[in-house]
């Protein structure tokens, strides 16, 4: 692939090669000079007046070739009519040439008191291209204005001559120094004018017109895209010229005037025979009137053709064109433009050369065969070399063409030796050769011309590598991409109702005003109005309640909600491009970089080679900037879609990282730790100049601390804050758990503890019980019905309070032995019945089971 600096070169030198093959400078002053000359030409009462005819004897006409006079020069009227041999009267005797004769005719003609008087007052006179409106306007002024200014004709009141009335090798006998031919001081009328009409086949009119109004109203119809092919007027008896249609392109009727002829001559053919015979009358659709020129005083000379175009519209109307087609003569006309041709020829060819070799390598690599379909580059550049191959052929084409034109031009037959007929009409046939190659050369040069418009659209494409390295151009890039499917359905919307507006206004106005009067002008009139360029007044004049509604619904409708909602959606896609890139840098500051990585690279090189450094292949220890991307990538494990992205712009590598920052800081994806890692031992790696791979990593740091953006400073210490949350959040979750863990196994150390301690009591209070059966002390319980339930300790000992004296109390809580015996053998034996059924009453109790065992459906932690 190419780098940026190519793809600006060969842009550059292709803008200049177009502006040397277009000669815009100078055929744009050219054509409105000459389309400014031919609507200013005006229709002369004096100019195009064709001689009356001349009766000359046949004898003296064609055997001596003129009419013989004599004439006497006198002092006065009356030595006039002296004899010849009076001394006071000068005799002199001569030919007159029927050319001669023919212009005295025509201007006695002229001066004839009906004809100026015709002439003076005539509807055409001063008639210029504007004012022409119908078939008749047309002739008028082709006779009266365009042709006599191609001949440079002075007009029949211009003086005469008299000296040259005897000669007869004189062209004229009118004072003039006119050459015929010559158009605009400068350009020169190649063999002459061609007028060409195309004419309508009679035949059926419509079937949608009632028969009655043709029976009534007679009217002939004449098929619509079917040109008559047979002879008509004269040319139905005879061979007449403009009469019989031409035998190459059918339907066309064609009068060549050489230029070389006298005027009256043409002036004769076109009063006497084709306005006489009805050369254009209603059959006729078009009238083109056609002539080829050589410019060489413009730099570089130039073949001019113009027509004049009258299609004769069935409405009545007339649609007038002038068209004008330039052509230069050599298409490298300068040694700078060789030069130019040469250096851009170059460049195609490198262009193709390293394309080819690329591709062919990248597709026979497995590893980068995805590459080959996937990257847009690749396909510009093909792109780039289809067109280069299409505008090469387009130019050797028109070269040689213009060698074939240049080469008829000067094979063209000497007029001033043709005697024959024949040789006058292969003269005529030559340069309306000349006329119809001059005419497609003149279209393959438009269409050149257009195809070079394409060809810079092309050429700008090579511009995607310079914006995909320039990190703001590439962000006004992506936001224009994102919003392309947004602005698709917007234009949707928006030609659905500039379509029903413009209808609209065309079928309100279309009546009435001549610039909403088609559709296409109407749509046209539309866009203006979109610009605010209304012509309001007209329209309020024409329609007043349609044309306030018309405007405000405009108005509301296209101006002000959908150029709104244009805005915002171009701008709502940029601030999302925005936010996802942050800040970057321009291009002045990424030249900065450029320049300081290129000085790294060459700094310990010598003098001679840093000077030449543009034209060597680069330092072998340090390896492409594309080359070390793709290591770094492989190194950091990054998945193909990345890599991708990353390959495709400059902002691929910042997108990626926020969208992984993004995903590890939710805990989608942390699967990516190598890309997080330093990179320090991989650029070493990378190149083998660890001076540049320090530079080159002092460089990143550098641009890591330029490339600051508080936005993603924000949204960094927001993480932060969130991170040390989370930090803290963990370590009371910790310190709760090991809480927990020891509420835990203390609450089962005091369990063990509460139940040791119960476990005491309850054996205490068996002993006591015990003690109290043997001392025959009641323990309660008896006198209560027949269902016997074990006391509770708690009674129990009250019990004992009760049935024990003071004195054993008294003896037992001094001594811990019961005093038995003390009250005699009966009250012994009473107290040793009372300590059994104490020791029965403790046996039954069991209040250490109950006590000590869990509650049901009870979880138990710790030991037991």
């Amino acid at each position: 692939m190419l780098s940026a600096p190519f793809a600006m070169v060969l842009w550059i030198i292709t803008i200049m090669v177009i502006n040397h093959q277009s000669n815009s400078w100078a055929a744009y002053e050219l054509r409105s000079a000459i389309i400014d000359k031919l609507t200013s030409i005006p229709a002369v009462a004096t100019r195009g007046v064709a001689p009356a005819e001349v009766a000359v004897g046949r004898d003296v006409g064609d055997a001596r070739g003129g009419s013989r006079c004599k004439c006497t020069c006198g002092l006065s009227m009356d030595d006039v009519c002296k004899p010849a041999d009076d001394p006071t009267v000068m005799a002199f005797n001569g030919t007159v040439s029927l050319p001669h004769i023919a212009e005295l005719r025509a201007q006695a003609a002229y001066f004839g008191t009906s004809t100026v008087a015709a002439n003076s007052t005539a509807s055409w006179v001063g008639m210029t291209w504007d004012r022409i409106l119908s078939k008749e306007d047309a002739i008028e002024w082709l006779q009266h204005g365009l042709l006599p200014e191609l001949w440079q004709e002075v007009g029949r009141d211009a003086p005469l001559d008299y000296a040259k009335m005897f000669n007869s090798s004189a062209s004229t006998i009118i004072v003039s120094d006119a050459r015929p031919g010559i158009f605009m001081n400068w350009m020169q009328i190649i063999g002459g004018v061609r007028l060409r009409q195309r004419r309508l086949e009679e035949g059926k009119c419509s079937e949608q017109i009632d028969k009655k109004l043709l029976d009534r109203f007679r009217q002939k119809c004449y098929m619509e895209g079917r040109y008559q092919l047979a002879p008509f007027g004269p040319g139905l008896g005879s061979y007449a010229e403009g009469f019989v249609p031409d035998e190459v392109n059918l339907g066309a009727f064609d009068v060549r005037f050489n230029i070389e002829t006298p005027f009256r001559l043409v002036l004769e053919t076109f009063e006497y025979m084709l306005r006489a015979n009805g050369w254009v009358d209603d059959a006729s659709q078009s009238l083109l009137i056609q002539a080829a020129m050589m410019n060489a005083e413009v730099q570089p000379p130039v073949v001019v053709k113009f027509e004049v175009s009258f299609e004769f519209e069935r409405s009545g109307s007339i649609d007038k064109k002038l068209n004008i087609f330039i052509t230069s003569t050599n298409m490298i006309p300068t040694a700078f433009a060789i030069m130019l041709h040469v250096f851009w020829a170059v460049l195609v060819a490198g262009h193709l050369f390293v394309t080819i070799f690329e591709s062919a390598s990248t597709y026979i690599s497995t590893k980068k065969r995805s590459k080959f379909t996937a990257d847009f580059a690749f396909f510009s550049d093909w792109l780039v070399i289809i067109a280069n191959i299409v505008i090469l052929s387009f130019f050797i084409y028109i070269d040689q063409s213009l060698v074939q034109l240049t080469t008829m031009v000067g094979g063209m037959p000497d007029l001033s030796a043709a005697v024959l007929q024949a040789e006058r009409d292969a003269y005529k046939q030559s340069w309306s050769d000349i006329l119809d190659h001059a005419d497609l050369v003149s279209s393959w040069f438009d269409n050149f011309r257009v195809l070079l418009f394409w060809y810079t659209l092309v050429i700008a494409s090579q511009f995607s590598k310079i914006f995909r390295g320039q990190p703001k151009m590439a962000m006004l890039v992506t936001a224009f991409s994102n919003a392309s499917e947004d602005l698709l359905h917007f234009v949707m919307l928006f030609l659905v109702l500039f379509v029903s507006f413009a209808t609209g206004g065309f079928m309100i106005w279309g009546t009435a005003l001549d610039n909403w009067s088609t559709i296409g002008l109407a749509v046209g009139s539309t866009l203006n109005a979109v610009v605010g360029r209304v012509n309001l007044k007209d329209m309020f004049s024409s329609a007043p309640v349609s044309t306030i509604i018309w405007f405000s619904l405009f108005f509301m409708m296209i101006v002000i909600v959908s150029m709104k909602i244009l805005v915002a959606l171009v701008y709502d896609h940029y601030s999302i491009v925005k936010g996802r890139v942050g800040s970057v840098p321009g291009i002045f500051g990424q030249l900065r970089w450029v320049m300081r990585d290129v000085w790294n690279r060459i700094e310990e090189q010598s003098l001679l080679w840093k000077l030449t450094c543009c034209c060597r292949k680069g330092v072998e220890s340090i390896p492409p900037h594309n080359d070390m991307l793709e290591v770094v990538m492989d190194r950091a494990n990054l998945p193909y879609a990345e890599k991708t992205i990353i390959r495709r712009t400059v902002l691929g590598a910042k997108w990626q990282r926020k969208e992984r920052d993004k995903s590890a800081f939710a805990g989608k994806d942390i699967s990516l730790v190598t890309a997080y890692e330093d990179m320090t031992p991989d650029m070493h790696v990378v190149c083998e100049d660890s001076s540049y791979a320090n530079s080159l990593l002092n460089q990143a740091l550098l641009y890591q601390k330029d490339d600051y953006d508080p936005e993603d400073a924000k949204i960094a210490q927001l993480r932060q804050l969130v991170a040390n949350a989370e930090e803290d959040i963990f370590a009371m979750k910790l310190r709760l758990a090991a809480c927990s863990e020891s509420t835990r196994s203390s609450m089962h150390g005091l369990t063990r503890r509460i139940d040791e301690l119960e476990e005491m009591v309850h054996q205490v209070l068996s002993e006591i019980v015990g003690i109290a059966n043997e001392a025959g002390v009641p323990t309660g319980g008896q006198g209560r019905g027949p269902k016997k339930t074990a006391p509770s300790a708690s009674a129990l000992a009250t019990t004992m309070g009760g049935s024990m004296g003071g004195s054993m109390n008294s003896t037992f809580m001094q001594t811990g032995m019961p005093n038995i015996g003390s009250g005699g053998p009966a009250a012994r034996d009473k107290d040793v019945d009372k300590v059994k059924r104490w020791h029965r009453a403790a046996k039954g109790i069991n209040t250490r089971a109950k006590r000590a065992a869990p509650p049901p459906k009870t979880k138990f932690f710790g030991p037991k």
